[in-house]
């Protein structure tokens, strides 16, 4: 295969990838709408396209390990075998981490348009908060994990006092959060 037609095909693959990329962040703002249901489509949406790019990027790599072994230097061919094992280990495993949550977004999907969402009463324990890029607050009330995006105010949340919680059933993806006057 001469260098152009490499040229014109890897140029084919990244105007495929540049769009998928863009597909999948679109929705990324809509991930902390106020409107939980909203937030849950993009979430669905995101994850989605995150999958099939992640997937593509896999077996972009794996295409260009199968081109890149007919070469003649074997040093180039070790050391590129090495870099290639790397990187479809690592796509691989964030492949895996994305694709694994989906099945329970998808399942929830007809309770989210039917707005048909189990409750929990109870007192909430175990909250914790993790601050950074994807800052996110963990918490359990009446046995059940719970995780949302972002911090909400520090006097909302606290340990011991009792909320009311509507949640999808699968993704425990929190729909509407109460705390009861005591």
């Amino acid at each position: 295969m001469n260098r152009k037609m490499l040229y014109k095909r890897n140029k084919k693959f990244s105007i495929i990838f540049a769009i998928l990329v863009i597909l999948s962040v679109l929705p990324f703002p809509f991930l902390f709408s106020s409107n939980r249901k909203i937030a849950f489509g993009a979430s669905v949406t995101f994850h989605s396209f995150f999958s099939i790019v992640l997937l593509i990027m896999l077996l972009i790599t794996i295409y260009s390990l199968i081109m890149n072994t007919k070469s003649k230097n074997k040093a180039i061919i070790k050391t590129n075998i090495t870099v290639y094992i790397l990187a479809i280990a690592g796509v691989s495993l964030i492949f895996y981490l994305c694709i694994s949550t989906l099945p329970d977004y998808y399942k929830d999907i007809p309770k989210i348009i039917t707005s048909e969402y189990p409750s929990v009463d109870g007192k909430l324990t175990n909250l914790s908060i993790h601050k950074g890029r994807g800052s996110s607050t963990k918490f359990i009330i009446d046995g059940i994990k719970f995780s949302i995006d972002g911090i909400p105010s520090s006097d909302f949340l606290v340990e011991g006092k009792k909320y009311h919680v509507c949640y999808l059933p699968n993704s425990k993806f929190v729909i509407k959060i109460e705390r009861y006057n005591e």
